[in-house]
């Protein structure tokens, strides 16, 4: 089914960026321990409590104060293409721009596909 075919399409691209990152990233630590020293700064900076039972979620932490100011995702586009009953439906939907704008910004009016 096209569905299928379009997952199998997305979660291809996601493992080739992934092989992608893995080959420019583990040299680059295995030569300099850049990534640890970077990783050390970002986790110090949080100012963590040692309390194990709260739940951190260390990404949002990192990227939500700049990037909430700037852009967000449209998740019910994503939903909607997911659930697509036709090509034709998914190729209108795919023209739309899956950034909701909060400013002026780069990624303005950048389709999907």
């Amino acid at each position: 089914s096209a569905e299928y075919r379009r997952a199998f399409t997305g979660a291809v691209f996601h493992d080739m960026f992934n092989w992608l990152t893995v080959g420019m990233f583990l040299p680059l630590e295995a030569a300099s321990g850049f990534l640890k020293e970077l990783a050390g700064e970002a986790v110090d900076s949080m100012n963590l409590s040692t309390d194990k039972r709260e739940k951190v979620e260390f990404i949002k932490k990192i990227t939500k104060p700049a990037s909430g100011r700037v852009v967000s995702v449209d998740k019910k586009l994503i939903e909607k293409i997911a659930q697509a009953s036709s090509n034709d439906e998914v190729k209108k939907l795919e023209k739309k721009t899956i950034i909701k704008q909060k400013s002026g910004h780069v990624l303005r009016d950048t389709p999907i596909s």
